[in-house]
């Protein structure tokens, strides 16, 4: 199985975040052995952006597939603290406390 990781865009918001939502699927119907986002670029969130990682996270659960988002950006880290998600979409191993 080949890991591919998927980087956000610097905003994030309804004009991406459905082609995001779309390469997700495509690494879930691959057999990758992960979904994985690099977060790393991230300045700007809106809330369906938050959506779509909390729908992957769920989507991978379900597909028994691990997943992750590497090094969010304190923005990013703000708005998924903000709507509540933390548990289910940013690292577990404390790296997303910023």
């Amino acid at each position: 199985m080949t890991n591919r990781t998927i980087s956000l865009s610097a905003d994030l918001d309804r004009t991406n975040v459905a082609s995001l939502a779309l390469e997700g699927a495509e690494v879930l119907a691959s057999g990758a052995g992960a979904l994985t986002f690099d977060g790393s670029a991230v300045t700007r969130v809106r809330l369906c952006a938050v959506q779509m990682l909390a729908s992957a996270a769920r989507s991978a659960a379900v597909a028994g597939v691990p997943f992750a988002v590497e090094e969010p950006s304190p923005d990013l880290v703000a708005a998924v603290r903000l709507c509540g998600l933390s548990d289910l979409i940013l690292p577990a191993d404390g790296s997303a406390l910023q």
